[in-house]
């Protein structure tokens, strides 16, 4: 028995031996000789300031890639005022920013897969994310309690849709209510053409999102998808097969008040199946139009898009001038 222990330990040595921990330029470091990958982990001084993750780090002549922040790296840091993560990022560990209440802005790399439970929890000054792609999976309340939220900017729609957040408050508009692509708050969605589900809480407390239009390969709506989008007056569907979709996936957006536009084969369809049925109104797609374009905005350019958000669609097209939007039939 004694042998077959000491035979164990000293096959568990190496891998233990193959990771080991430094100081870098002030910040602190768990270096895989293995892998040469770098983890950001807390040390003896709490981080403070404006701190810049490098891409990667040199130590006795190795390079080591910087490919997460550990669970609890800048727990607690109250003196932390920025950070700025490193395209080699792929993970946020479980609170690794918790309760850094001086944090205002956070930049999410398009490397990230992953943010892991409460990472950015109770960040109380923390005002606006952006996301320059899709992260794999949000975990658990990655957010909760950043009550100062007023922006999320994201440039990736097709993404976006598809994002998985694991609860309300893993998506940071549970508090932000406002969305951004591109720098241009979202009061008309077009969900692109790419896009064949929306999932659970994407759209969540979208309070200025007024129309919503998706096309026909939309198969799946999840959960709370469009929750609290209180501002809704128009849901354009494209599909012909009436999506399947959860019955609170309008929860709190008054639907009632609402005109759902579908295709006239599919009318009925979507007057039996809820939660399609509870808007106020369920017309026709033909002639319908979102919002009209005025004389008044003649001053402005004509941008016409695709369905895919890309400028100079055809077919079935969004046409922008000024603040004003209509889909017509382009041939």
């Amino acid at each position: 028995m004694k042998k077959l222990f000491l035979f164990s330990l000293l096959a568990l040595m190496p891998s233990l031996a193959s990771a080991f921990d430094v100081e870098i330029d002030g910040i602190y470091f768990d270096l895989n000789s293995d892998t040469k990958l770098a983890k950001v982990i807390s040390g003896s001084t709490r981080y403070a300031g404006d701190v810049v993750i490098p891409y990667s780090v040199s130590y006795n002549g190795v390079e080591y890639v910087v490919s997460s922040v550990w669970g609890q790296a800048f727990y607690g840091c109250q003196s932390l005022y920025s950070v700025i993560f490193p395209d080699s990022l792929v993970l946020i560990g479980n609170a690794a920013f918790s309760n850094c209440i001086c944090l205002k802005s956070v930049d999410i790399p398009l490397t990230v897969n992953v943010i892991e439970n409460s990472a950015f929890n109770n960040c109380t000054g923390l005002e606006s994310v952006i996301f320059h792609g899709g992260v794999g999976r949000i975990l658990g309340d990655a957010f909760s309690g950043c009550i100062s939220l007023s922006s999320v900017n994201i440039s990736d729609l097709s993404a976006w849709c598809t994002q998985r957040f694991s609860s309300e408050e893993s998506n940071p508009l549970y508090y932000a209510r406002h969305l951004y692509l591109d720098g241009e708050e979202l009061t008309n969605l077009v969900v692109p053409d790419d896009v064949n589900i929306v999932n659970r809480y994407t759209f969540i407390n979208c309070v200025h999102l007024s129309t919503v239009t998706i096309p026909s390969c939309v198969n799946r709506i999840y959960s709370s998808a469009f929750k609290n989008c209180t501002a809704l007056t128009d849901f354009y569907s494209y599909a012909e097969s009436v999506p399947t979709t959860d019955t609170d996936a309008f929860e709190g957006s008054n639907i009632a008040s609402a005109t759902l536009h579908v295709p006239e084969s599919s009318l009925e369809e979507y007057k039996s199946q809820k939660p399609w049925s509870d808007f106020k109104e369920i017309v026709p797609l033909q002639g319908e139009g979102i919002p009209f374009i005025s004389e008044a905005e003649e001053d402005h350019p004509v941008l016409v898009y695709g369905l895919n958000g890309q400028l100079n669609g055809q077919g079935i097209v969004i046409v922008k001038r000024g603040n004003k939007v209509k889909k017509v039939v382009v041939k």
